[in-house]
Formats: C-alpha cells, sequence, structure tokens
C-alpha cells in the first residue's frame, strides 16, 4: 500500500507490504535517470574514419547544444529516458488517430526478443487466444459491417 507523507512539500512517498515499511526518496530522480551518452563519446564518433558513426556523433552534438541553449534561465535541458518515453508514445497515438485503425493486435513473433526471427508456432498460439480468428470468421460470414448502437436502437 501506498504511504502519503504527512507533510505535502516533501519529495518522498513509503509502501507498506509484508515486511514493513519502506520510505523512497524522489530527491534527484531526474538527474539520476538521464539518458546521455559519456562525454568522451561524442568526439570519437565524431573523429570515426565510418560516416555513419561521424553522423551520429553530429547529431549527438547537435542535441546536446540545442538543450543547452534552449532551457529557460539558462539551464541545460536534460533528456530523460521518461521523456523521450512519452515522445515516443506520443508520435505513437498520433499515428493511431491518422491511420483510423478498427483494433490493433500486438504479436510477438518470437520469445528470444529478436530482429528477423519468427516462431510460427508462437505467432499462431497468440492468434488463437487473442481471437483474431474469430474475428475473421464473424467477418466472413457476413457481418463486416457493424451499426452503430444509437442506430441499432432507432
Amino acid at each position: 500500500r501506498l504511504v502519503v507523507p504527512k507533510f505535502s512539500g516533501t519529495l518522498k512517498f513509503g509502501v507498506r507490504h509484508f515486511a514493513g515499511e519502506v520510505t523512497y526518496s524522489c530527491e534527484g530522480f531526474l538527474e539520476k535517470n538521464v539518458d546521455k551518452p559519456p562525454d568522451e563519446a561524442v568526439g570519437m564518433l565524431r573523429a570515426s574514419s565510418v560516416i555513419v558513426l561521424q553522423e551520429v556523433g553530429a547529431k549527438i552534438a547537435e542535441d546536446q547544444a540545442e538543450a543547452a541553449g534552449s532551457a529557460p534561465g539558462g539551464r541545460k535541458k536534460v533528456k530523460t529516458v521518461s521523456s523521450g518515453f512519452r515522445a515516443s508514445l506520443a508520435s505513437l497515438v498520433s499515428l493511431l488517430n491518422q491511420a483510423e485503425p478498427h483494433f490493433v493486435r500486438c504479436v510477438k513473433p518470437n520469445a528470444e526478443k529478436m530482429p528477423g526471427h519468427f516462431t510460427s508456432r508462437l505467432v499462431l498460439e497468440q492468434l488463437n487466444t487473442s481471437g483474431v480468428f474469430e474475428a475473421v470468421r464473424i467477418r466472413q460470414a457476413g457481418f463486416a459491417s457493424r451499426i452503430l448502437f444509437r442506430d441499432f436502437l432507432g
């Protein structure tokens, strides 16, 4: 269970479970979770003889310069894992809203989470248990369009 601190100005919270109450501090959370490469990486990438690595180094340097100059008060704006996830999620939602999907099913192509590897038995099991084949069967039976609920009533 969540234990809310008695004083609202603190950056702490607690969790009470079978072993007792544990208090956590949120101070410095963003600083601890910054997702940035080591300082030397930019120079090493830009000095590489591989063009792709040079481009990556230039992009990282550009992002760092942009972050240093864009925060109010001259503070450095830091990109965190959380902000990257939020941006990625917003991009996905925007793409889904443009496509007007009927439904989305996520299917894992393999248990190893390796690109380019497809385990047909695993995919078949997921499609069977998620109702995809049943939905296709219903559509093929002639129920390919849905009537809006208000039209069904009236």
